[in-house]
């Protein structure tokens, strides 16, 4: 017999204006309850690009990003995987990357 899996889709950000290296951090998600991994659905306008990090935590107070980023060099929409097993908390951290334009971003995550 198959099980129901709940998923949780939070909004991180809706139409965050970015100028050029710009930068905006999300309140903090708890994966505790996930395992550790999510996916993100993201659309981004104008013509920069963006880059999106994550900023992770055992404690939920003492953050530290993680050296790869998520996605880079991003724009128009698509999905992103993102799995930290063992990483309870954890912040996304956006970057307007191309050092040129401005960009807008949404991004949503989902869990389970």
């Amino acid at each position: 017999m198959k099980k129901n899996i709940d998923i949780i889709v939070t909004n991180l950000f809706t139409t965050e204006a970015l100028g050029i290296s710009g930068t905006a951090t999300s309140d903090t998600i708890d994966l505790s309850v996930s395992g550790g991994g999510c996916r993100f659905q993201y659309a981004i306008t104008g013509s920069g690009t963006v880059k999106v990090e994550a900023l992770e935590s055992v404690d939920g107070t003492n953050f530290i990003v993680n050296g790869t980023p998520i996605g880079s060099t991003l724009n128009g929409s698509g999905f992103l995987t993102y799995d930290a097993a063992g990483i309870p908390y954890v912040k996304f951290k956006i970057t307007e990357d191309g050092a040129s334009d401005t960009a807008t971003v949404t991004l949503d995550v989902a869990t389970s």
